[in-house]
């Protein structure tokens, strides 16, 4: 079995008992540390996966550079270890977080302005773009590209919404020297 499908058992289980004990925000935030933890720590990575290395000592690595986690995340990432399947952390993490967001009709986005947008102006494209991609609201991310010039650009999953003057600009350039 591929890495992803294993990855995407072991994230609805943990997703649904997220759901029984109610707690799927507070896993939402400890598993994005642990992702982080976890991706951008080489030496945790091959300390996890070394094979002379104890599971027990294994565990006991996990509870020393995550001491906040809740005892969720900590069954989980023990029965990973028992199951040397700890290799699956960061593709479990992002399959669970694409579950929740489906379970609060939500989506990450990824607004591009050629200037800083008032909050007021993100809550608006918030409220017209998530009617559209059929969501109840959108987790914005902004980033300032001046290249941009004007308009906005709105990246959701593999979807992109582009009005921005520069994409504009650029498809008059095409049209033009198609038509010589």
């Amino acid at each position: 079995m591929n890495k992803g499908a294993v990855a995407n058992r072991y994230a609805e289980a943990l997703f649904e008992l997220g759901k029984e004990q109610n707690t799927l925000s507070t896993l939402d935030k400890e598993l994005l540390v642990v992702k982080e933890v976890f991706t951008e720590d080489e030496n945790l990575y091959k300390l996890l996966n070394h094979p002379k290395i104890s599971k027990q000592e294994k565990k006991n690595i996990v509870k020393e550079v995550l001491p906040t986690v809740s005892e969720t995340v900590y069954n989980t990432l023990y029965l990973l270890i028992d199951r040397h399947r700890q290799n699956i952390v960061p593709e479990l993490v992002d399959s669970f977080l694409k579950l929740s967001e489906e379970e609060r009709g939500t989506a990450k986005a990824e607004l591009i302005t050629a200037k800083e947008l008032t909050n007021e102006e993100i809550n608006e494209i918030n409220k017209s773009t998530s009617a559209i991609v059929g969501k109840k609201s959108l987790e914005i991310i902004t980033v300032v590209d001046p290249t941009v010039i004007g308009g906005v650009k709105l990246k959701i999953g593999n979807r992109i919404f582009d009005g921005t003057i520069k994409s504009k600009l650029e498809r008059i350039e095409r049209e033009l020297i198609s038509n010589k």
